[in-house]
């Protein structure tokens, strides 16, 4: 048998998560309370608690081992982050046709800035792809 992919996870294996998030939080304040308002301390909450309900949907669909595209499911994490977001803010979301522009708009923002790669890990998988293809296994768009 010959390996042909290697799928590897992103956080945990090639980042430590957290670090992430630690870094996460402030950038989230960042972007949205000059642009929505409200208290930078609050956007870091709100981003935790938006994160633990993406978590539980993440959950239940694994527990029903329900077959959905990668599509839907990013949609969906898009659609719960955001309002729940704007919900522990108690603001009135964008519309929902903003939802995925608002989450790409964060990501490139922010993934950028964050420090948190594993010592080695860039040279192992630099390493790793001059003998297999590499994907992630995480619900990374």
């Amino acid at each position: 048998m010959t390996i042909e992919a290697i799928f590897i996870d992103d956080g945990g294996v090639m980042n430590d998560n957290q670090r992430r998030g630690q870094q996460w939080r402030p950038l989230i304040s960042d972007y949205f309370a000059p642009k929505y308002g409200g208290e930078k301390e609050n956007w870091m909450k709100a981003n935790t608690y938006a994160m633990s309900f993406v978590m539980d949907e993440l959950n239940q669909i694994m527990k029903n081992d329900s077959e959905i595209s990668h599509e839907y499911y990013i949609n969906l994490e898009y659609k719960i982050w955001t309002e729940k977001m704007f919900e522990y803010m108690d603001l009135t979301p964008p519309p929902k046709d903003q939802y995925k522009k608002l989450n790409l708009d964060v990501d490139n923002l922010i993934i950028p800035q964050i420090q948190s790669a594993y010592p080695g890990i860039v040279e192992c998988i630099k390493n790793l792809s001059k003998k297999f293809t590499l994907h992630t296994a995480s619900d990374q768009t």
